[in-house]
């Protein structure tokens, strides 16, 4: 679109500002209708697109998927770019990327895919292999990203949580500064050093964690978290003796962190394991000692799980 001058695309894109703005706010149906609807009065195809897909939301409609399909296929090469070789996933709603799936981080291909029109109200992104690099000071470079959700590291195909290779997930220092949106992380991968995050309400760390990690967790602060999901490792060091089962074991390593000055609003505590659970009676007595801390007295729930990657389940 040409624009006569910059006091003029200024003007034009102000309301569009305002309707993202709302977007992000809440995420409604709402708020992306009048996105939408904004961007039809443009004449922007896009404007149709959202309408169609919101509207499918509603209930499936062959005709409406028909024609979903036909404008991907009219206008896909600017929606999408090159960008889609870059991607495991990604998915749409309201006309723009949900959520993205990156196969491989890299400082190009990351600024490409955040300055893309179509990731506008991105509310998640995963980059799959982070390799120790510095995603704080890149998502920096760019202004207010929409992200809700970040994920870092992830299972390569035909991986298990057994059979995973651990990798470094990068700096963290910053990067709630630079994701002013930002209410949950999760992570797949080793080398994990917590910060504090005052806005953080779901914190996901699969696998990695240690009686060090715990340490400094508990010397960190998130006054906002509700969900905390700790993975630990397959082999505990230094290994439990004989007579104390690793279950029990790993509640005393947890017991900094229990003490609860740093998740003041925790609800919800989920610690992922591969111990076996000994027919339940080591289970019951790690669970016994942890509620009786300060932290666990007011849990709503507390329980043990198998290793996973949940983001299958977030972003589906």
């Amino acid at each position: 679109m040409y624009y006569p001058c910059a006091a003029m695309k200024k003007k034009l894109d102000e309301p569009f500002s305002r309707a993202r703005a709302a977007v992000l706010q809440g995420r409604s149906t709402d708020c992306f209708e009048v996105l939408a609807d904004l961007l039809a009065e443009r004449g922007d195809p896009r404007g149709e697109f959202a309408r169609v897909q919101l509207e499918l939301e509603r209930g499936e409609k062959p005709a409406l998927r028909e024609r979903e399909k036909s404008l991907l296929e009219a206008h896909g090469d600017a929606w999408l770019g090159d960008l889609t070789d870059c991607f495991n996933r990604y998915s749409w709603r309201g006309g723009f990327w949900r959520h993205v799936d990156l196969r491989d981080v890299d400082d190009a291909i990351l600024a490409d895919t955040l300055r893309h029109p179509s990731a506008a109200v991105l509310e998640m992104l995963r980059v799959s292999h982070p390799t120790d690099a510095d995603l704080a000071a890149e998502f920096a470079r760019h202004e207010d990203i929409p992200l809700r959700v970040l994920g870092l590291g992830a299972l390569d195909e035909g991986q298990n949580m057994f059979s995973y290779v651990e990798e470094g997930v990068g700096e963290l220092n910053g990067l709630e500064d630079a994701l002013p949106h930002l209410e949950e992380l999760h992570v797949i991968g080793a080398s994990f050093t917590p910060r504090s995050m005052k806005r953080l309400r779901v914190l996901d760390v699969r696998t990695g964690v240690t009686p060090p990690t715990v340490e400094a967790l508990s010397a960190c602060r998130f006054p906002a978290l509700k969900r905390l999901v700790l993975g630990f490792e397959l082999h505990v060091e230094p290994e439990p003796s004989e007579e104390l089962d690793p279950l029990v074991y790993l509640a005393n390593q947890l017991l900094p962190l229990m003490q609860g000055d740093a998740t003041p609003a925790l609800e919800h505590l989920v610690l992922a394991t591969f111990f076996d659970e000994g027919g339940g009676e080591q289970k019951r007595e790690a669970l016994r000692q942890l509620r009786g801390t300060p932290l666990g007295a007011r849990l709503t729930r507390l329980e043990f799980t198998t290793p996973k990657d949940e983001w299958e389940m977030l972003a589906p």
